[in-house]
């Protein structure tokens, strides 16, 4: 028969499944680090109030309400929350790793108790004697539980502006909801027989279903709001426990550690410096460091330039986001954000350009100035070498412009190569200048590589043994595999190289009083370095030069 109390229960219970299906939904939908964990609280809740209603509606057969199955499912779910809690908390708070031994050791001790209860078992006594041990040790591990990812979520509320105490007391409730409820039931009955003289089974009978959908309602609602109202499903890691665990805290680059949603979690002092932050902005949006910021991509992996207002005024700076705490699943609860101050450099390398242009477009109107007047002089000795020089300095010019394409083409990122097909092309323009020119590469070798920076490289080494030699030179080209990669090796029997040519290519540096004399070497150091190789000279016996290049395969 259906009573008042019944229609009731009937009606919360609906509720309190249709707000539990809402939250549930906005959880499963969520791509957010803490929305499985949440989604499995919910589930927990979920499956618990499902079985309970089956079992106490009385419109339902008896031997149906009374099926060991609503039973089980029952303490599944009840047993099931504060491992789902726990996991819950700890995810919230930042920590990747859920499968603790403390989660481990409760989850096993539910099972065993939803077991021992349920399942049809001898009535032995020490079987009972266990029974009660492990429904004992599940009831303190869930206090127990309920109270740590409440403690972990009550911590974060205090180092964390974007987590408000109501939230976690909102948070806690969800989970207690069921509890209090139950339990402020029985206190009204134990008060009704003291001061009225009701008998608690009168009062209980009363009450919708008994306690079971007060309490889930009240639940669901919570959920409801807590999924409309609070970032619940984000994840928001201790500073000191994750992000300064990854980033060195006295790096000179600016860093800024980033939630999942892109505010503030901790920065270090250069950042702090920098951009002249105050204390508290730990929990701020991150245009809070720099306005420009909330701009940019700021997803893991993402990398870019951008002009900032700093301190000093706006500098350019180069940046680069890497993920921070990856969760089992794959996903980033966290992102760095590495800034590093390129202003001088983009600078230098304007100059560069300016100069360059300048000076190579001077330098051609320049030469074509002498062209013309060198057909005016008739003597030849005064003639050639002014037409030499003039010629000398237009090769320098096209050498520096066809390094500066090269270099640039590296943009466009490396390629399979063939580098005996390469070698055997490069040489073959160069056999009518020596006497003799020996090539042992194999029939075909495939490395991925910057093709028309190794065609530099090679040009160069060849150009300069021939240009140095007084006579025609014997060169030997060998390409080969190593245990280190792949080596090229020019060898010829030229006058050698100069010793503090060589000192001043394989360290770098050039001054007024040391340097080289061209710049065939110097594209050669750069274009191996492009490459992400090695570089090395060595004297031959009697006279010559051996230049090895060994690159990655």
């Amino acid at each position: 028969m259906l009573t008042p109390p019944t229609v009731a229960g009937v009606v919360m219970g609906a509720l309190a499944v249709g707000a539990f299906g809402y939250a549930l939904s906005t959880a499963v939908q969520s791509d957010r680090p803490s929305a499985r964990p949440f989604a499995a609280l919910l589930c927990s809740l979920l499956v618990w109030l499902l079985a309970s209603l089956c079992s106490n509606l009385a419109v339902l057969p008896a031997a149906v309400r009374s099926a060991w199955l609503w039973e089980a499912l029952a303490g599944v779910g009840s047993y099931s929350l504060p491992v789902a809690w726990l996991v819950y908390a700890r995810s919230y708070t930042g920590h990747t790793e859920w499968r603790t031994p403390a989660v481990t050791a409760l989850a096993v001790l539910a099972a065993l108790s939803v077991a021992l209860t349920n399942l049809p078992l001898p009535e032995w006594r020490l079987l009972q004697f266990v029974d009660g041990l492990v429904g004992l040790s599940a009831l303190v591990g869930s206090v127990v539980a309920f109270c740590y990812g409440t403690w972990l979520l009550y911590g974060l509320s205090r180092r964390h502006r974007r987590v408000a105490p109501l939230q976690v007391l909102l948070l806690a409730g969800l989970v207690a909801a069921t509890h209090l409820v139950r339990f402020a039931v029985l206190i009204w009955a134990s008060l009704q027989f003291a001061f009225a003289e009701r008998p608690p089974e009168q009062t209980l009978a009363a009450i919708p279903l008994g306690e079971v959908p007060a309490g889930f309602l009240a639940a669901g609602l919570l959920a409801v709001v807590a999924v409309r109202r609070y970032p619940v499903l984000g994840s928001f890691p201790r500073a000191d426990a994750v992000a300064r665990a990854t980033v060195v805290r006295d790096l000179r680059e600016p860093v800024v550690i980033l939630d999942y949603d892109g505010y503030v979690l901790d920065v270090n002092a250069s950042a702090a410096e920098t951009f002249g932050l105050a204390p508290d902005t730990t929990g701020r949006e991150c245009s809070t460091v720099a306005p420009d910021l909330a701009a940019l991509d700021l997803t893991p992996g993402a990398t870019g330039t951008a002009w900032l207002p700093t301190s000093d005024g706006r500098r350019q700076f180069q940046f680069s986001v890497s993920p921070v705490g990856v969760t089992p699943s794959g996903e980033a609860i966290a992102r760095a954000l590495l800034l590093r101050d390129v202003t001088e450099q983009r600078v230098r390398e304007q100059r560069l350009d300016v100069f360059s242009r300048v000076l190579r477009h001077n330098l051609r109107n320049s030469l074509d100035v002498m062209y013309a007047y060198t057909g005016e002089i008739t003597d030849p000795e005064i003639r050639e070498p002014i037409r030499e020089t003039a010629e000398d300095l237009e090769a320098l010019s096209e050498k520096a412009r066809r390094a500066e394409q090269v270099m640039a083409a590296v943009e466009e990122g490396p390629s399979g190569v063939d580098l005996s097909a390469v070698v055997r092309e490069r040489t073959a323009e160069f056999r009518d200048r020596t006497a003799e020119l020996s090539v042992s590469t194999p029939e075909t070798l495939r490395v991925r590589t910057y093709g028309s920076v190794v065609r530099m490289v090679l040009d160069e080494v060849l150009d300069n043994a021939v240009v140095h030699a007084a006579t025609p030179p014997t060169v030997t080209v060998t390409l080969v595999e190593s245990a280190s990669g792949v080596e090229l090796t020019i060898t010829d029997d030229g006058p050698g190289l100069p010793e503090h040519e060589r000192a001043v290519i394989e360290s770098g540096v050039e001054s007024q009083h040391s340097h080289s004399t061209g710049l065939g070497l110097w594209l050669v150091r750069w274009g191996v370095t492009q490459l992400g190789g090695e570089l090395h000279f060595a004297d031959r016996e009697p006279t010559g030069t051996e230049v090895t290049v060994v690159l990655d395969r």
